[in-house]
């Protein structure tokens, strides 16, 4: 049996406020046809499967069905009902438009572009801590930009070394230093001691200077509640910021730091695993990943503007079109 991909095109369809948009890039594979594959994204992306099912026809499931309702060429845009998702999971949301999809062999190649979300899923994230305004006003800096540097070599410093490197850092001018997300507690570099001799150095900088310095310190670790420890070690060392890597520890795990108490500033590194690369059979890194970092934040962004929802964007972005369906900046981040 074939599954009845063609019933998930519509390109009758318009879509309403209430749906999510993914826009997406397909190839189709030679032996297909261009309305299977593209049905074939919005069914196993939603409710659809393998083979054909009664229970398809039940209207409570078809109501939480995506369709195809634009193509042109290579490329498609799916309209996902918001109810299909649940509020505030990236985790379960991803799950379903940047998932097993990935796999189909009803498809030769497939690339997420962009993510466009309802208001409602938005504001189903907490949203950032501070904010633009508020580390400001932690610098007391409000017209440069905040400058920071990692300590290099990013990896295999003693501790000692990498203090010294960023005592360099701040006297030289820069606001923040920040650790590399591969450096988290060697053996060659204990966490807790980076954490408190830099802490002190900084503190030696700031009384010297009369400048506010601060330090990205990467608590990423291999369970929530050992990041959560050293969140709260950041903090009783003075510190402001910490520095969580998404990628590898998920969406759930950067939800519950930052849904603890701890009064701090979470910035997060991208990593290329999730690849900006021009290619197929990826999920490309600016378009969808930006703006559904809700996660943590009603997402500001533009083509203007690009502010990380964990208050601060730590790695620089390839340079590339935006698509159109790139939410515009939210008035809470202006």
């Amino acid at each position: 049996l074939m599954a009845d991909y063609d019933n998930f095109v519509d390109l009758d369809y318009k879509p309403t406020k209430k749906d999510v948009i993914a826009s997406f890039r397909v190839r189709v594979p030679s032996w297909s046809e261009k309305k299977r594959a593209w049905g074939a994204v919005a069914a196993e992306s939603s409710v659809g499967t393998w083979s054909p099912l009664k229970a398809m026809n039940y209207a409570h499931v078809k109501k939480v069905a995506a369709k195809v309702y634009y193509a042109k060429g290579e490329y498609i845009k799916i309209s996902y009902p918001e109810d299909h998702f649940e509020e505030g999971n990236m985790s379960q949301i991803l799950a379903s438009i940047a998932g097993n999809v990935f796999g189909m062999k009803a498809v030769a190649g497939l690339r997420l572009e962009d993510i466009k979300f309802t208001k409602k899923i938005v504001n189903s994230f907490p949203g950032p801590k501070y904010g633009r305004k508020g580390i400001r006003k932690i610098f007391k800096v409000y017209k440069r930009p905040l400058m920071l540097s990692v300590a290099k070599p990013k990896v295999g410093l003693t501790t000692k070394e990498h203090i010294e490197v960023g005592r360099q850092i701040w006297e030289g001018g820069l606001d923040l230093l920040k650790d590399d997300e591969n450096l988290t507690n060697q053996k060659f570099n204990k966490f807790e001691d980076r954490v408190v001799g830099s802490l002190k150095v900084r503190d030696k900088i700031e009384k010297k200077t009369g400048e506010k310095k601060s330090y990205l310190i990467n608590i990423t670790g291999p369970t929530v509640k050992e990041m959560e420890r050293r969140a709260k070690f950041v903090k009783n060392q003075g510190g402001e910021y910490i520095m969580i890597d998404i990628i590898t520890t998920g969406w759930t795990a950067l939800n519950s730091i930052r849904g603890a108490t701890f009064p701090l500033t979470i910035t997060s590194p991208l990593v290329g695993v999730v690849t900006p690369a021009i290619n197929f059979n990826s999920v490309d890194l600016p378009a969808p990943f930006l703006p559904i970092i809700p996660t943590v934040s009603p997402f500001c962004i533009s083509k203007e503007t690009l502010f990380k929802a964990v208050n601060s964007l730590a790695h620089g972005l390839p340079k590339r079109k935006w698509g159109k369906n790139s939410l515009k900046v939210r008035s809470s981040c202006k």
